[in-house]
């Protein structure tokens, strides 16, 4: 079981999110440059590469950073599987919990 935090982000504390699995982060903070457009294709294939290991059976993705980053993440998550499991922060809790993204939901086929 691992989570997969989008964007490292050493102001928050994500050990809450430990308790799904060893945490791994996809990007660093301060990933992008100035110009953002030099580093997506880089990102696109850092993030296929890092998400080759990902298995939505027992693997969750904790959307934060950078919303291109959270963006490029989603998609090619999209294209591998039709669930994705996210954790969602609760602050009134100060916990995370599970849900899952079920892309097959409203398909028309």
């Amino acid at each position: 079981m691992t989570v997969y935090i989008i964007q490292q982000d050493d102001k928050k504390n994500l050990r809450a999110a430990g308790r799904f699995g060893a945490i791994k982060y996809l990007f660093t903070r301060g990933v992008f440059p100035d110009n953002q457009q030099e580093r997506v294709k880089e990102m696109i294939r850092i993030a296929r590469k890092i998400l080759q290991d990902f298995d939505p059976k027992t693997d969750y993705i904790v959307p934060i950073g950078d919303p291109v980053s959270i963006t490029i993440v989603a998609a090619i998550l999209s294209e591998m599987y039709e669930i994705i499991p996210v954790l969602k922060w609760d602050g009134e809790a100060e916990a995370y919990y599970p849900v899952t993204i079920d892309l097959q939901i409203g398909d028309l086929k």
